[in-house]
């Protein structure tokens, strides 16, 4: 699956509504990763092994665009959630609790 970087960040504020911006950030920051190169499937240009919140992805040097292999992104995706849930306070996720809709 290609996507690109705000398009993660959009598919992550829809699986976490509330998501904090530093959870976000967190996610987004890509770390280098020892593997080797491959080429973007979709202009041929090398591509860059980064980990992603625990998940190895492929990024495209040239367009920038984030390749996936099946089921990361839901990882990426459930961790985030986590970490934004176990963040919050014990007073936010009370109230968020005694009213909830």
């Amino acid at each position: 699956m290609q996507l690109a970087s705000s398009e993660l960040e959009r598919r992550l504020r829809l699986v976490t509504p509330e998501i904090s911006d530093d959870v976000i950030r967190d996610v987004m920051t890509a770390r280098r990763s020892r593997a080797a190169a491959i080429s973007c499937p979709s202009c041929g240009r090398p591509m860059e092994p980064i980990a992603m919140d625990g998940a190895r992805v492929a990024r495209c040097t040239a367009d920038l665009l984030l390749w996936f292999d099946p089921g990361q992104l839901d990882r990426i995706a459930e961790r985030a959630g986590a970490r934004h849930l176990s963040q919050r306070s014990w007073l936010a996720r009370l109230f968020s609790h005694l009213f909830a809709t």
